[in-house]
């Protein structure tokens, strides 16, 4: 029988700021989301994350991400 081993360890937090530049009209933050979505090659499993809510300074924080390699992806609702 095949045997797997596990490695468990706490999901990591990725956090920033979306700015916006060159834009005449700056859309309100509370309508950004922004998630990651992971990059993946051959047989690899991931799991997407939930998108999370940008704060008036426009700062975010996605928390409980499993180490990978992620696309960062934003969208404003209403565009």
């Amino acid at each position: 029988e095949p045997q797997v081993a596990l490695s468990m360890q706490a999901g990591l937090t990725v956090s920033g700021r979306v700015t916006f530049d060159g834009r005449s009209v700056i859309p309100n933050p509370s309508r950004v989301r922004v998630s990651l979505a992971p990059v993946l090659s051959g047989a690899q499993v991931s799991f997407a994350s939930t998108p999370a809510r940008v704060d008036s300074a426009g700062r975010f924080s996605i928390t409980g991400v499993i180490a990978g390699k992620y696309h960062l992806q934003a969208t404003i609702d209403g565009l």
